[in-house]
């Protein structure tokens, strides 16, 4: 058994999927993820792609009650001594991103030997320090971990090789493994080619597919105004209108912070265009798509990078954050053309994508990662 203690963002549980399932099938391991808070919980099961595939390699539990504090405690409890249990006597192993370095359950960290013990990066997109920088308007930041809680043994999993954590002398005696761009791994692409057409079935896909993958409605880190956000997607959605492409399916993938209220009042005004609202994974919807727009860099773009669909960012970024970035993009290597307010250029540039897209996609080739970390588990 394999136990996941995923943080309270869905992006942790995302990122070790992949590896999960690739574990599952090399080794038979069973998984069981589990979270201590509920809107994660609710967010994960409202993601059927990520919640199914949990299923299908183990199972996913909410450890603790909403409503009464002593009932929380008690739940945690009695799932603390499960885990202690499974670990003396039935040699399980844990993922974690931190949980085990503090609190109550850092007690199992005592229990368990280092092979079994995983430390995870939280996001298999890997580590940007320009976010970072543009997020706090200035080149002048210190991402260093040196005031976290350092883990004291175990095994550390990144997925690129900037993970500020690597640079951490207090763990530099702990075995580090890197598996890089985990969704471009064999077992995740057959798992997304071999389900694809269940998810999708219900869609219109025939010929032109755009998704728009959304984001927060406001002011935040590199935006220029509280409305930028909003404008951009408006803007879009007139020049979509103005195209009027022939048999265009518009799929809108919301962010867990997405005001869907005034998703679905912007979207009244374009009776013209078919619109979808999807939840499904990132790595289903750039299986069908043409091309992946965004207003703002979103994690979920990561996806198109990964099967080769064509990504456009078109935003308005406020001045320190263009400095910073050189006129692209937060996280250029992701963003296949970054267009700050121009919409003559952006035009152009998505009936060009659009006329030399490709139905079959390409997906990036597997960097040499360490192969020897999945022996682990065996």
């Amino acid at each position: 058994m394999v136990y996941v203690f995923i943080r309270n963002k869905i992006i942790s549980c995302d990122s070790i999927l992949p590896i999960a399932l690739e574990i599952n099938k090399k080794t038979g391991q069973s998984f069981k993820f589990v979270t201590w808070h509920h809107p994660t919980f609710l967010g994960i099961q409202k993601n059927t792609v990520i919640y199914d595939c949990i299923n299908e390699i183990g199972k996913f539990s909410f450890i603790g009650s909403r409503k009464n504090r002593l009932l929380d405690k008690l739940f945690k409890f009695f799932f603390l001594i499960e885990c202690a249990y499974n670990i003396v006597f039935r040699k399980a192993y844990i993922f974690h991103f931190d949980t085990l370095n503090t609190g109550p359950f850092k007690v199992l960290s005592s229990l368990i030997s280092d092979k079994r013990l995983i430390m995870a990066q939280t996001d298999s997109s890997g580590y940007s320090r320009t976010v970072l920088e543009v997020t706090r308007r200035t080149k002048d930041v210190d991402d260093s971990t040196r005031d976290l809680a350092a883990p004291k043994k175990g095994n550390l999993l990144a997925f690129c090789d900037n993970w500020p954590w690597l640079r951490d002398e207090r763990i530099e005696n702990l075995k580090a493994f890197k598996v890089y761009h985990p969704r471009s791994r064999e077992s995740w692409n057959e798992y997304i080619e071999e389900n694809y057409q269940n998810y999708t079935s219900g869609l219109n896909l025939d010929k032109n597919v755009i998704t728009i993958i959304l984001g927060f409605f406001g002011h935040f880190g590199r935006i220029r105004t509280p409305d930028s956000v909003e404008e951009c997607f408006r803007e879009t959605l007139d020049l979509l209108n103005e195209l009027a492409i022939e048999n265009l399916t518009i799929l809108l993938k919301p962010h867990i912070i997405t005001d869907l209220e005034k998703l679905k009042g912007i979207l009244a005004e374009y009776p013209s265009l078919s619109f979808h609202i999807t939840y499904l994974h990132p790595s289903m919807l750039a299986k069908v798509s043409d091309l992946f727009l965004c207003n703002c860099y979103s994690t979920a773009v990561y996806d198109g990078y990964i099967q080769d669909v064509p990504v456009l960012e078109f935003t308005d970024y406020h001045e320190t954050a263009l400095e910073i970035t050189n006129h692209k993009s937060s996280r250029s290597e992701y963003v296949t053309h970054f267009f700050n307010k121009d919409k003559v250029k952006f035009k152009e540039t998505l009936l060009e994508t659009l006329r030399d897209s490709k139905k079959t996609k390409n997906y990036l080739e597997p960097y040499q990662s360490d192969e020897g970390f999945f022996s682990i588990f065996s």
